[in-house]
């Protein structure tokens, strides 16, 4: 069952096992974990698009050992940096982040880590973050600071807002498995805008490929707050190119996102977090918009479906106050006592 070599277990990823000095960095290398899955969306409330011979799936991202995809993210952009910068002297991390991006660099790094959040981020990502070993500050201007405080000596600062890792890490690993997976056949992709990262790596890959495939982005609604997205005010701050790997934009807002999730949840035991509603709901838009134009068959691979695929991101874990804030009680069940 282990393999042994002088008495020492050793690194076999076949049998998932991790050992030796860099295990935690085996550990968390997306490259040593199985490809994520693929879910087809069958419920006709999720897709009312089924009768035009539409079908809707879902990409799961969750990725170890974080259950969530900026684990993989957050080691593309590591371990690209310190191929040009020996990151062993490094004391400090700085990195502004909606959570996530946060949470693995926090577990990861073996130095101290300060992370910006601003003042809508969850109090449950707060305390992961905490639990993890981060120093968290509460700021409105988190990717300044970062960047400011990460150029200083002995400091760095990833900056997953305008780090070209970002992106990479989907154009090589999460690109070519929806293409795999898809047997070539995907005709859209569609997932909410935050670093972009996803946006830009998966359409640079998809668009190789088959350069007919649409790409659309989904923007929070003014006013409004879903974990990992941003308002078109706060991608202001994104330096990454996000807007020439995107055909089409939409506006979503909170109450569909999480209305939509908790939907995925009961309905297809999808365990999607509010950034994944909110990429669907987007998605739902734009078959909307596209059927009402009477162009869906632009949209048609040559078997003639419309094969659209939207990212799950991380899981409603950190949000569940949130579901019932922005929802209300008509959504659940009163607890009783007897």
């Amino acid at each position: 069952m282990k393999k042994i070599i002088k008495n020492k277990i050793v690194s076999n990823f076949s049998k998932r096992i991790f050992a030796g000095n860099d295990a935690k960095k085996e550990y968390i290398n997306p490259a040593n974990h199985s490809i994520t899955p693929l879910i087809e969306i069958v419920d006709e409330t999720l897709n009312p698009f089924k009768k035009d011979n539409v079908r809707i799936f879902a990409k799961d991202l969750r990725l170890p050992p974080l259950d969530q995809v900026k684990a993989g993210t957050m080691y593309q952009m590591y371990s690209d940096a310190n191929k040009k910068t020996d990151l062993s002297d490094i004391e400090t991390f700085y990195e502004a982040t909606s959570g996530n991006t946060g949470s693995a660099l926090a577990l990861f790094a073996n130095q101290s880590t300060v992370v910006y959040v601003n003042s809508s981020t969850p109090n449950e990502k707060i305390r992961i973050l905490q639990l993890f070993g981060a120093q968290v500050v509460v700021a409105g201007n988190g990717i300044e600071l970062a960047r400011k405080n990460g150029s200083k000596k002995t400091a760095y600062n990833l900056d997953q807002y305008d780090n070209q890792s970002n992106p990479l890490f989907f154009e090589k690993n999460i690109g070519p498995q929806i293409w795999e997976q898809t047997d070539g056949s995907i005709t859209l992709f569609c997932t909410g805008l935050g670093t972009t990262g996803t946006i830009i790596g998966i359409n640079r890959y998809l668009k190789r490929k088959n350069a007919k495939i649409k790409t659309v982005g989904v923007i929070v609604k003014e006013g409004d707050s879903v974990p990992g997205v941003r308002t078109l005010k706060r991608l202001e701050e994104v330096s990454l190119p996000w807007q020439e790997n995107v055909d089409e934009t939409y506006i979503a807002g909170a109450q569909e996102s999480y209305e939509l999730s908790l939907r995925l949840i009961r309905d297809t035991m999808i365990m999607a977090g509010p950034s994944s509603g909110f990429s669907l709901a987007g998605l739902l838009q734009e078959l909307t918009n596209v059927k009402k134009k009477n162009m869906l068959e632009e949209l048609r691979n040559d078997s003639g479906e419309v094969v659209a695929v939207f990212p799950i991101l991380d899981g409603p874990w950190l949000y569940i106050n949130d579901y019932f804030k922005i929802l209300g009680t008509s959504f659940f069940k009163d607890v009783k006592k007897e």
